[in-house]
């Protein structure tokens, strides 16, 4: 009997970074086999319900978690296709996911650090670092970077097309290298001040040479007391070459994919584990900006031993002066290697019976 696309719901909190990671895990299966993705908003309305949420959501029967979904969270209208597999990031959705799974029998996949007591309820959990406990949990896969939707590898827009032919261009003709910056800001344990956003504009005069052409974004994260203070020092830093500047206080748009086919390396502020892993996978330089004041100190011990494995596999470096003579590994294909590992595992537990080919679907030639 032949199979049938992967019916796919993947639950999100709205949080970019975790629905990042979860559009990573959709990339992966829709690099592989067939599928029908369905987004469904998944808000909880009280953050103080959580642990209580945690400790009696798994155990419920199913109509009584029917009832918990209905008051606690807003979800959207499910769609009414029953899913195949569950995908999710973000301890807002943990529980809701779970109570899904079994009112479905639906597989259950998670990305990110869960808590103890909600793991033996998850089908599989994807971390960068193992979980903690006093044996390697079975439904656990380690990855050396988070899930991310890379568009250079996941099928390109014309925009990243052209990005590409440009920076071939520019390859030829030895023009000069574009920095992207990308900012982020208070959050993971991490505060920014002043004095950090002038040190950051006072890097890219110092470390870099005169002729490097910048892109620089803001997100919405970033405030704009922190956006007036980059602000004011960039008019102080005549000698910077500015190509494109966006203010998301002000004006926001989405040029990530942009950025990140454009860029020849870039300067990530390190509050945000899914941004620095989007520019890692382009496999171009990135240097990591952390607050002077030693505030990332307050990571949690998964985010510093991320990003301590990040270092160790020269993901990331020290944004000093060395920085222009930093060269990464030619020829790394990360994606595509974290995308072969987690659909492995994914497919493993949905069950070769849902897998067929996109080359089945695909109308016969006319």
């Amino acid at each position: 009997m032949p199979g049938h696309p992967w019916i796919v719901w993947a639950l999100t909190d709205g949080k970019p970074g975790h629905q990042s990671q979860t559009a990573g895990l959709i990339s992966a299966i829709e690099k592989h086999t067939a599928s029908d993705v369905f987004w469904v908003p998944c808000t909880l309305n009280y953050r103080w319900i959580r642990p209580l949420l945690r400790f009696v959501g798994p155990k419920l029967s199913s109509a009584k978690q029917e009832v918990l979904l209905r008051f606690f969270y807003s979800i959207d209208d499910l769609p009414s296709s029953r899913p195949d597999v569950i995908l999710s990031s973000g301890g807002n959705t943990a529980v809701a996911q779970i109570c899904l799974a079994q009112m479905t029998g639906a597989k259950s996949v998670f990305s990110g650090t869960l808590k103890r007591s909600l793991r033996r309820f998850i089908d599989l959990i994807i971390t960068v670092t193992p979980l903690s406990g006093a044996s390697p949990a079975k439904n656990n896969l380690v990855l050396s970077l988070p899930p991310a939707p890379v568009p250079d590898y996941v099928g390109e827009s014309s925009a990243l097309a052209a990005a590409r032919s440009v920076n071939r261009a520019r390859e030829t003709l030895k023009t000069p290298k574009v920095g992207v910056v990308l900012i982020g800001g208070d959050g993971a344990g991490m505060i920014y001040d002043e004095a950090d956003w002038h040190r950051l504009v006072d890097a890219m005069v110092n470390f870099f040479p005169h002729d490097v052409e910048w892109l620089m974004t803001t997100s919405r994260r970033t405030g704009k007391n922190a956006e007036s203070a980059l602000q004011a020092r960039l008019d102080q830093a005549p000698t910077l070459r500015i190509r494109q500047t966006i203010w998301w206080m002000q004006h926001p748009e989405r040029a990530m994919s942009r950025f990140l086919a454009e860029g020849d390396f870039f300067i990530s502020t390190k509050d945000s584990l899914s941004m620095v892993a989007e520019a890692i996978y382009t496999n171009k330089p990135v240097f990591i900006f952390a607050p002077s004041n030693g505030s990332d100190n307050n990571m949690t011990d998964n985010d510093k031993a991320a990003y301590k494995a990040y270092e160790d596999s020269s993901y990331i470096f020290p944004l000093d002066a060395r920085s222009p003579s930093v060269q990464v590994e030619g020829g790394r294909q990360l994606l595509v290697e974290i995308q072969m590992l987690i659909f492995a595992a994914i497919s493993k537990i949905v069950g070769d019976k849902a897998l067929v080919s996109k080359a089945e679907l695909a109308p016969p030639p006319s």
